[in-house]
């Protein structure tokens, strides 16, 4: 019956695939119902084996119960030595029931027979009656009868529990095999088949187990595609978080010019990433022979540690295997891509936000075609990629979706971009005239990228097609959640002083998930509160002390990127799931990392922590050396940092048209006006009067308008200017 409903599984599974209509809720409930058919086929054979012992104790005890080990002790310490000493030699002359009447009498025979159950111990009890008397002769018949009679209610109560046990046993198989019964007929109501039409069913699919396995495998496939195209369209969508809150972190007269960075990155990126960047992270295949395989001839190979690789891929090439025919044969590289594209995107878009505010459009463009197309693909080659981090240890690295490999690369970037230019001119000077300009920018900037950021973490799975990985995504997304809040919390406290400090706020959370990015696939959920909490304080530290040696950064890119990225990749290794300091869990999620034996490896803490130690180091010293490489020279040709008018007046109003990003005054100031030609001089419109805000006052123009709020509600009015140069209302 198990066999029929299994069948009846696979029946189910295939004609959904045949029909094209992927029934999820169908899949999960067969799956659930071959587990719980497997479960109860393994409860049968368990008390199958449990009669199998039971009957086999009961045959051991029989023969070494301790009723007869005693009558045995009891008859040799009758005996005589002489007479004892000599049974082995007797028992050889009687081992025969007729032997034993011969030297006895038939009724003393057969009791001495029943009573001892052995030709051994009836011939030590002949040999024991042949030298005594008859008194001494029935007193030992006495003994034995009494020792047969103990002996049989022992038996009679053993036979009685092994009576108990089959029919408890025989109960509990029938109850198993009513409830299989009770789910098979279930299942042909649901899937509206008869009896008839289920035994057609399932004798096609004995017959077709091939068919029904590839059916099977398309689905896992499909499921695989589906997931990562998702998780990276999340993980482009943040490309809107990282614009929002860079943008509201820096003042409004360059929100045009920094909204054009964050296009440009994910632009030029692209093509970057197309034409060079997958080649060097994942174009990589070792040569074996040298016979090139198709689109090799477009390749590079190319020798490494004594090894020598075949790259290709370059210009989007190799993607598809083309026939003579003109057919086109497809891969699952085309998926991979796309998903590790939005990777790289953000790997660049962290580096817009340490230079804002003071960088030549062209001299940032330059570096981000090199972010792209190189410096971020060589890390991923190294790691990712199936490089030497992942080699260097017999564990290897663990970054599970990269808090190193993409979240420290871009941060580390942004800290040698904000030395190399310099800080804004007054930024230290008059710190006051550098707050965010927009705090719902960035409050909504966040949440963006929280809500992106489960693409990031959960499609780091790269697959979907067992139950397995969707509880390992599940894993992930609570880790990232637990993280987040409670990296926004700590930081939140750290600031709360006598007023509230939102932008502080927002840089906790993504604190928070910048430091769980790396460890969310291989620790426990109380594990990422400590890791989002320390990254917390580690944000904030950093923070301070950024401002203390006067490196201006004015979205906290290092601190949040930088600092908290290399913090998750430690957290990956103090948090993991192995057993202490010896046993580690990393890439194998749930499951530890096992020696050739079989069994968890020792030793293989100090391993992963050697690994995720140099992955560090790596990072630091290829993306900090390649950085300054880029910024050094075209800060010294002039090319990096702006002039210092049009840093004054905004990029907005030097390079952008329109010359602003919002068409009403950011800065406007509440005026409560009393009547016409009320004396408006109290009002501060010097500030006002720079061409980057502010009301314009043309110089032959006998009014002018004046964006004011009242109650909170933006109005306009009707100013002149007076002769002593203070504003009247008109």
């Amino acid at each position: 019956m198990a066999k029929r409903l299994l069948l009846l599984a696979a029946w189910a599974v295939a004609g959904t695939a045949s029909d094209g209509n992927i029934d999820i809720e169908l899949r999960e409930r067969l799956a659930d119902l071959e587990r719980l058919v497997r479960n109860q086929q393994e409860l049968i054979q368990g008390q199958q084996q449990k009669l199998q012992t039971q009957e086999s104790r009961l045959n051991d005890m029989e023969l070494h119960s301790p009723m007869r080990s005693a009558a045995e002790r009891r008859l040799a310490a009758a005996l005589p030595p002489s007479i004892y000493g000599d049974v082995p030699n007797i028992s050889r002359a009687y081992t025969s029931e007729e032997s034993l009447q011969g030297a006895l009498s038939h009724v003393v025979a057969a009791v001495v027979r029943r009573a001892c159950g052995s030709l051994l111990f009836g011939a030590a009890a002949v040999a024991f009656a042949s030298g005594l008397s008859d008194p001494q002769t029935d007193a030992l018949l006495e003994q034995l009868k009494a020792f047969e009679a103990e002996f049989g209610r022992y038996k009679e109560t053993s036979a009685l529990e092994l009576r108990r046990a089959k029919k408890q046993s025989a109960i509990e198989q029938g109850v198993l095999t009513e409830r299989l019964a009770v789910l098979e007929a279930t299942e042909r109501r649901r899937l509206h088949i008869n009896e008839a039409e289920a035994d057609e069913k399932i004798a096609w699919n004995e017959g077709n187990w091939t068919a029904n396995a590839a059916a099977i495998a398309d689905l896992q496939s499909a499921a695989d595609h589906t997931w990562l195209i998702l998780c990276g369209s999340l993980v482009m969508f943040m490309q809107a978080g990282f614009a929002m809150v860079e943008a509201g972190c820096c003042r409004a007269k360059n929100v045009q010019n920094i909204l054009l960075k964050n296009l440009f990155d994910v632009c030029i990126g692209t093509l970057g990433w197309w034409a060079l960047g997958w080649s060097i992270a994942y174009g990589r295949s070792e040569v074996k022979s040298d016979i090139l395989v198709f689109g090799e001839e477009n390749g590079l190979k190319v020798p490494f540690n004594g090894h020598t690789y075949y790259v290709g891929n370059f210009g989007g090439t190799g993607f598809m295997s083309a026939y003579s025919d003109g057919r086109e044969e497809p891969s699952d590289k085309m998926m991979n891509w796309f998903f590790q594209w939005a990777f790289c995107s953000a790997a660049a878009t962290i580096v817009s936000g340490g230079v804002a505010e003071r960088v030549n459009f062209m001299g940032y463009a330059l570096f981000s075609v090199l972010m792209t197309g190189i410096i971020y693909p060589v890390v991923v080659a190294s790691t990712w990629g199936g490089g030497w981090l992942a080699e260097v240890t017999p564990v290897g690295y663990m970054d599970f979706a990269g808090s190193g490999v993409v979240h420290m690369a871009g941060g580390v970037g942004a800290l040698v971009g904000a030395l190399c230019a310099g800080p804004r001119i007054g930024r230290w000077e008059h710190p006051e005239k550098f707050v965010p300009h927009s705090l719902p920018l960035v409050v909504l900037g966040t949440f963006i990228l929280w809500f992106g950021w489960y693409g990031f973490n959960c499609g780091s799975t790269l697959s979907m097609k067992d139950i397995a990985t969707g509880m390992l995504a599940a894993q992930v997304a609570m880790n990232t959640t637990l993280a987040a809040a409670t990296g926004g919390i700590t930081v939140f406290l750290m600031n709360l002083r006598w007023k509230y400090d939102i932008g502080s706020f927002c840089n906790g959370i993504l604190a928070g998930l910048v430091s769980i990015t790396a460890p969310c696939g291989n620790v426990a959920c109380g594990s990422a509160v400590l890791i989002g909490m320390y990254g917390g304080v580690l944000y904030q530290l950093t923070s301070w002390l950024m401002k203390r040696l006067r490196i201006d950064d004015p979205v906290d890119a290092f601190a949040v990127h930088g600092m908290c990225g290399a913090w998750g990749v430690l957290a990956a290794v103090f948090f993991d799931w192995g057993l202490g300091f010896d046993k580690f869990h990393g890439w194998k999620g749930f499951d530890c990392v096992k020696d050739d034996g079989g069994q968890c490896m020792s030793g293989a803490w100090k391993e992963a922590l050697s690994a995720n130690l140099l992955e560090i180091l790596f990072v630091v010293v290829w993306v900090g050396l390649s950085s300054a490489c880029i910024f050094l020279p075209l800060r010294l040709a002039g090319l990096l940092r702006a002039s210092e008018s049009d840093q004054l007046a905004g990029f907005d109003e030097v390079k952008h048209s329109p010359s602003k990003a919002y068409t009403w005054d950011a800065q406007s100031q509440e005026v409560v006006p009393s009547s016409p030609g009320a004396d408006l001089g109290a009002m501060n419109i010097e500030d006002d009067l720079k061409p980057s805000s502010g009301p314009r006052l043309e110089p032959m123009s006998p009014h002018a308008m004046l964006n004011i709020t009242r109650a909170g509600e933006l109005i306009g009015l009707s100013v002149s200017p007076r002769q002593d140069g203070r504003l009247q209302s008109v």
